[in-house]
């Protein structure tokens, strides 16, 4: 696990100290990293003058290499989508790297948050195809416009839950952090976009043409409610 070292200051109180933060989370290899990540403690820091703690936000790259998973985290600090997409690319050399002697997964995987590291994690683990997924969501969206504005909810998939027979997604509010219902997908309808897909995938590029796949980028940016993504925490 690769590890430097960095000035950083305390939200709290101030006070500047150098701690080693780590731009690697090898799940195959330490299994605690993935727990650190769900339990919100991977690079995670107590300020030694006030006790405050808080994580520290830097781009990690995720690797499971039985499971041929490589994800990005690059948070969202500001940033255009063009500057994080161009840090993604920087970052392809590190992975093939870290990865070997596996190749690349097929398609790019970069997110911007956490809640988005951890549904994607989940998702790959259980073999969904995380396109399809998100196309999904884009039709929730799309169809419940009104009662689900993608600038203040956001819609994140609940594999653990979700059965063979249905897709269960949450509805969660940014501004409270809250989660405030569940929305169900048939799986079969699933499994049919996934198969129109894999004859023809035009509709999907066209939606995410990117690197960075998420279907509330792409409702805000066809409605006009925002050009860049939203921190989801």
């Amino acid at each position: 696990m690769s590890e430097e070292q960095y000035t950083i200051q305390c939200p709290e109180c101030g006070h500047e100290w150098q701690t080693e933060v780590r731009d690697l989370a090898e799940a195959d290899r330490d299994p605690d990293v993935r727990e650190q990540i769900l339990a919100n403690r991977f690079n995670f820091a107590e300020c030694p003058s006030c006790s405050y703690g808080f994580r520290i936000d830097r781009p990690v790259l995720y690797l499971d290499r039985p499971r041929a998973i490589v994800v990005h985290w690059i948070p969202l600090h500001g940033q255009d989508l063009n500057e994080l997409e161009r840090q993604y690319e920087q970052s392809l050399e590190k992975s093939d790297q870290a990865a070997q002697p596996h190749e690349r997964p097929p398609r790019p995987q970069l997110v911007l948050s956490r809640n988005e590291l951890i549904e994607r994690v989940f998702l790959l683990e259980e073999g969904y195809d995380e396109r399809v997924v998100e196309y999904l969501k884009y039709l929730i969206y799309t169809k419940n416009i009104s009662r689900m504005p993608p600038d203040r909810k956001e819609l994140l998939f609940d594999v653990h839950d979700s059965t063979e027979e249905e897709l269960l997604f949450v509805v969660r509010d940014l501004e409270s952090s809250q989660f405030e219902e569940l929305v169900r997908y048939s799986r079969s309808a699933y499994d049919e976009e996934r198969e129109r897909f894999e004859q023809d995938d035009t509709e999907l590029r066209r939606l995410f043409p990117g690197a960075y796949k998420k279907a509330r980028f792409a409702v805000l940016q066809e409605t006009g409610r925002g050009d860049e993504p939203v921190d989801g925490e």
